[in-house]
């Protein structure tokens, strides 16, 4: 269901009218300050970064351009992650897709909170182009073009411009939407507040999946936002954990996962032990597929570690990796490499990096089990983004079998 995103509308529906109504730039300054990815990425970083690309390049267009277009996306993404904007374009730019306007768009977003306002425009414009021929184009579907018009939006209402934020954002999807009200939700004055919970609580007596959806995961945001304030934080986990009771276990679970996190990050570990209770009880008597078994005691691990468990962290670490070990045979080849990268990622985020590095090891070896380089590209390049994202040095040998990999790939695909 398409739904009308226009400014008035939009902001008046979460409480935050004043942010573009009336003192928009103002409002959102500090948020672009704040919002610019930091630090500076080392060399293996770029490396591997490169890699996951290069797997992807190696795909031929005919007939997986979808495939390779999905691929590179995500390294574009992982590159603006980890504050190298600038590789992001490089390869967003060599998207075949509808997705190179996508990472235009992306970019012009990243040079209008880092301040590089003179780059802004020329990137909006190719982004504006690229939407503009999916749109037109009688083959693709109207999504892929929303889904750029919605970014480009997003960056007018970081710029504060109500009249091209309101050309952009009329026709997308709620879920396009998401970013837009995360970014108002997390500009907005703290006095709308109570308005936008409000205007949330009648979002979720109602039936448009997509738009409670996008709302809760709004909340995770907030929580973090409003971590120390003990009143908001308590509304906004009420709200997480049973504001719409319709919602599917595994949506739950990746909610409550992220703000058990934050509750960890902000120094309460008693109440991120207690989310993670509240996990277990969603985990407990259900007949999981085996990677996702696997996957959620993995990151159940991490979190209890960060909520200063060390000791039941490593436990639920090893019971995800023998269940990984009692499960391998019935795990489709496909799916063997995830489950094995998401015990690597949780050793990694506990500082586990020797035995992490040696998780990431099985993961590559897991990704050869099927036959065929699609999949093979997809493990090795998400194995590639991991390894950057955690900040791992992978060493010689398991750098040169990556490398490896990705030279080899080939037919068949």
């Amino acid at each position: 269901m398409r739904v009308a995103l226009c400014a008035s509308v939009f902001f008046a529906a979460f409480g935050t009218a004043s942010v573009l109504a009336q003192e928009s730039s103002a409002a959102t300054a500090p948020a672009a300050k704040t919002a610019a990815p930091t630090g500076k990425a080392s060399a293996s970083q770029k490396h591997l970064l490169e890699l996951a690309n290069q797997a992807f390049l190696r795909m031929p267009l005919v007939p997986h351009i979808k495939n390779r277009g999905r691929g590179q996306m995500a390294v574009v993404e992982a590159c603006f992650e980890l504050a190298m904007p600038d590789l992001a374009l490089q390869i967003g730019d060599t998207i075949p897709d509808w997705r190179r306007g996508l990472a235009h768009a992306q970019f012009a977003h990243h040079c209008a909170q880092a301040g590089r306002m003179d780059e802004v425009g020329q990137h909006l414009a190719i982004a504006e182009s690229v939407a503009k021929a999916a749109a037109a184009d009688p083959t693709e579907q109207a999504w892929r073009a929303d889904r750029v018009f919605a970014m480009i939006a997003r960056t007018h209402f970081l710029l504060g411009d109500a009249e091209k934020f309101a050309k952009f954002s009329k026709s997308i999807q709620s879920s396009d939407g998401a970013g837009i009200q995360m970014d108002a939700a997390l500009a907005m004055p703290e006095a709308a507040f109570s308005a936008w919970l409000e205007q949330a609580d009648k979002l979720f007596a109602g039936d448009n999946f997509d738009e409670i959806l996008v709302t809760l995961q709004t909340c995770c945001k907030l929580y973090k936002r409003f971590f120390p304030d003990a009143e908001k934080r308590d509304q906004l986990e009420k709200r997480v954990t049973s504001g719409y009771t319709k919602l599917p276990r595994d949506a739950r679970l990746k909610l409550l996962i992220e703000i058990a996190g934050y509750a960890a990050d902000g120094g309460d570990g008693m109440r991120a032990l207690e989310l993670v209770r509240q996990i277990d009880v969603l985990i407990a008597g259900v007949k999981w597929h085996p990677e996702d078994e696997v996957f959620v005691h993995a990151q159940a691990a991490a979190v209890v570690h960060r909520a200063g468990d060390s000791a039941r962290g490593r436990t639920l670490l090893e019971h995800a990796e023998s269940l990984y070990g009692q499960r391998h045979a019935s795990i489709l080849d496909i799916y063997r490499a995830s489950a094995m990268r998401a015990i690597a990622e949780a050793a990694a985020a506990m500082g586990n990096r020797d035995r992490a590095l040696e998780l990431y090891r099985g993961a590559v070896e897991a990704g050869l089990d099927n036959p065929n380089s699609r999949p093979r590209a997809d493990d090795v390049s998400a194995t590639c983004l991991s390894l950057a994202k955690h900040g791992l040095e992978p060493g010689s040998e398991l750098l040169g079998k990556i490398e490896a990999i990705v030279k080899g790939l080939g037919d068949p695909w």
